[in-house]
């Protein structure tokens, strides 16, 4: 779901504030954005939407980056990029009419749409608004800080990082208001068009404290993980990230690349190494769940395989993981800022159960997306709630059918250290199967149910031209969906 906008209940109504206009766009250059681009430095990062209408962009890395911060606030926030004062609907939709693709989609939050039921594809500007406006009714808006925008090498696609404050004012998933203001991180990835307007959208954010209520079985033990600011470096040094500097941004994202292959294990590949990892994160490197998925007890994570605390952690969860699936995971989008430590990554896994197959039947039904096994008996969760563990799960029968497979997908921010190695993940990763049946409430068991709906590439595809909409039937996945979708 995309965060909520200024709502005309229980406050007074505001006169309405003129949009931003375009800017005089000049000539765009191919200068690439995490290199030689202007719009990666420091001083126009900090300075924001502010500075943005002093000085024009010149490259089209520069004219992105406007048009995304302008888009998150001006549309999806609903609150002026120039001046933080909420917009009025007429404002938004001309300001949309501006930074908006005919035929623009919208992928909404993927945990909130498959735990609520509500659409996660918004086609058109019409069907985007209309999904604004029901969350503008609940949620009116107190603040969006766009810390971190950056551009990938190819200059059609762009990511930000951005804390918002939202306040709850009227009735939202069948609850009363509570006045109560939530803050939290959201990541959005933008796809452009040659016009420079934006032609798909894709937001992960984490959930209000009335959703958390609402869709989580037991709150009190599932906390989203804060992010910590400091952790994020936005004046690098000249010596770190020069093109020979271990934070470079081509040096940063072959690291990222690195952590993404050293998931990739199939029967073929032989014997796993762990200790790969001691290459490319620290001994105190660590990953966060954004959503809260995973569980605060540390010795009891409802999902153990996004569970690491530290570099050994990892290790174990790779060795782990590859005992028992083939993973086959592949980088939608990678994207880093010149002058920071950070780099995003759009991921998407295929992942089929190990059995006793031949390596040549393994290979050709990873080479077939519609090779699909039986799949795993659907069960709900364990008395009291919690949801069965991987060894109970294999021990009562319940465990998935070797050949079955489904896909995993998520949105990162990686941060590295002074030496190029990675520190922390910040993961908004899709809901799992076992998210479903242990995590998230009975009505989002019965939402997701009824139907999701999903991403795959088109075969010799990997960006999200060749992204589909496919429904599914019960959830049956392990640990992802659906299972009708895999990698091409």
């Amino acid at each position: 779901m995309l965060p909520t906008h200024g709502s005309s209940h229980g406050s007074p109504r505001k006169q309405p504030h003129p949009p931003p206009q375009p800017h005089p766009f000049g000539a765009a250059d191919d200068a690439s954005n995490s290199g030689s681009s202007d719009s990666n430095n420091e001083g126009s990062m900090a300075a924001g939407c502010s500075s943005q209408q002093q000085q024009q962009p010149t490259t089209l890395a520069e004219r992105l980056e406007v048009v995304t911060r302008r888009f998150l606030h001006d549309v999806c926030f609903g609150t002026s990029c120039d001046t933080g004062q909420p917009l009025e609907h007429e404002d938004m939709k001309r300001a949309a009419s501006m930074y908006l693709a005919p035929g623009v989609v919208i992928h909404t939050d993927g945990a909130l749409c498959c735990a609520s039921g509500a659409p996660a594809r918004l086609e058109g500007e019409e069907a985007l608004f209309a999904h604004l406006e029901r969350e503008r009714a609940s949620h009116r808006p107190v603040g969006l800080d766009t810390l971190l925008v950056a551009v990938a090498d190819d200059q059609d696609t762009a990511f930000a990082l951005s804390v918002f404050r939202v306040e709850s004012c009227g009735p939202w998933m069948g609850r009363e208001p509570t006045g109560r203001e939530s803050e939290g991180v959201r990541i959005d990835e933008l796809r452009f068009d040659p016009e420079a307007k934006v032609l798909e959208a894709w937001c992960s954010r984490q959930m209000f404290q009335e959703e958390r209520e609402a869709l989580l079985r037991d709150p009190a033990t599932h906390h989203a993980a804060a992010f910590d600011r400091s952790a994020l470096r936005q004046c690098v040094e000249e010596h770190e990230n020069g093109s020979h500097g271990p934070l470079a941004p081509h040096k940063m994202m072959r690291v990222a690349a690195m952590w993404a292959e050293s998931w990739n294990v199939a029967t073929a590949s032989g014997s796993l190494n762990p200790d790969l990892l001691d290459l490319i994160a620290e001994p105190g490197f660590t990953l966060h769940d954004l959503y809260g998925l995973t569980g605060d007890d540390p010795q009891h994570p409802d999902h153990p395989f996004t569970a690491i605390r530290s570099r050994d952690d990892a290790k174990a969860v790779l060795q782990q993981l590859t005992d028992t699936y083939d993973v086959d995971e592949q980088l939608v989008r990678v994207a880093a800022r010149k002058g920071t430590n950070a780099v995003f990554m759009h991921w998407r896994a295929g992942m089929v159960r190990r059995g006793p197959q031949s390596v040549a039947e393994r290979q050709a039904a990873a080479a077939d997306p519609y090779a699909l096994g039986p799949g795993p008996t659907h069960r709900t969760s364990a008395p009291g709630g919690s949801a069965p563990s991987p060894a109970s799960a294999s021990a009562s029968g319940d465990a998935p059918s070797p050949g079955s497979r489904f896909t995993a997908e998520g949105t990162d921010l990686l941060l590295f250290s002074p030496t190029g190695k990675l520190t922390a993940i910040y993961q908004f990763r899709r809901p799992l199967g076992s998210d479903r049946r242990g995590v998230l409430t009975a009505a989002a068991e019965a939402a997701a149910a009824g139907g999701i709906t999903a991403l795959a590439p088109a075969p010799g595809d990997t960006g999200v031209e060749g992204s589909q909409k496919r429904a599914g039937g019960p959830d049956l996945a392990p640990g992802g969906v659906p299972l009708d979708v895999a990698m091409a």
